[in-house]
C-alpha cells in the first residue's frame, strides 16, 4: 500500500492533498516459480496462496489441451528457459479464447495441483496485450529432465528435444515420454 502527501499552492485544506493506492506490479514468472525448496519433490512455489499479477505468452491453448479448455500455458518472453513457465488454470466455464502467441497480462492466485504450479483465475482477470509474440523453444537433451530440480525448472517451458524418441504418447493432460536417440 502507497500513501502520498500532495502540496497544492492554492489549495490549503489538508484533507485535499492526500493520495494512497495499491501497487502490485506483474512479476517476472521466474520470480513465482522459482525455488530450491524440494518441498514434496515438486518443487512447489515460494508464493502459493498469494495473488500475483504476470505477463507471458502464450505457447499452449485449446489446440494443446482440447475442448472444452480450462489451461493455458504462458512463457515469459524476455527470459531465458528455466522456471519461465507456468500453468494457467481457469475456474469456471473456460479460459478465454487465445491463441498461440498472444502476450497475455494475467491476475490470479498461485497453487500448486499434482505438483503443478499454476495461477488459479479467471477469464475476466486475463488481458491480450499483444498477439503474434515469438517464442523460441530452449534447446535441452532429455537427460537433462532425470534431476528432479532440473526438470522441475522447465515445467511449462517451451523446450526442443533434438535426435529424440517418443517412449511415451500424449496422456489426460498432454505429457509425452522421451529419451536421446
Amino acid at each position: 500500500h502507497n500513501e502520498a502527501e500532495i502540496a497544492a499552492a492554492n489549495d490549503t485544506d489538508p484533507g485535499n492533498n492526500q493520495a494512497s493506492w495499491d501497487t502490485l506490479l506483474p512479476l517476472p514468472i521466474q520470480q513465482i516459480q522459482y525455488t530450491t525448496a524440494p518441498g514434496d519433490g515438486t518443487y512447489p512455489s515460494p508464493l502459493v496462496g498469494q495473488s500475483v499479477w504476470t505477463i507471458g505468452a502464450v505457447i499452449a491453448d485449446e489446440v494443446t489441451f482440447g475442448s472444452p479448455n480450462i489451461r493455458i500455458l504462458i512463457q515469459d518472453p524476455t527470459g531465458d528457459g528455466p522456471w519461465d513457465g507456468v500453468l494457467l488454470y481457469y475456474s469456471g466455464a473456460s479460459a478465454p479464447n487465445v491463441n498461440v502467441g498472444d502476450l497475455l497480462l494475467v491476475y490470479g492466485t498461485v497453487a500448486e495441483y499434482g505438483g503443478v504450479t499454476e495461477i488459479a483465475l479467471t477469464a475476466a482477470n486475463t488481458t491480450v496485450l499483444q498477439p503474434g509474440v515469438a517464442i523460441v523453444p530452449t534447446p535441452i537433451p532429455t537427460a537433462d529432465l532425470v534431476s528432479g530440480e532440473v526438470a522441475e525448472s522447465y515445467e511449462s517451458v517451451l523446450i526442443q528435444f533434438s535426435c529424440a524418441s517418443v517412449t511415451k504418447v500424449p496422456a489426460q493432460y498432454g505429457e509425452w515420454g522421451v529419451t536421446d536417440a
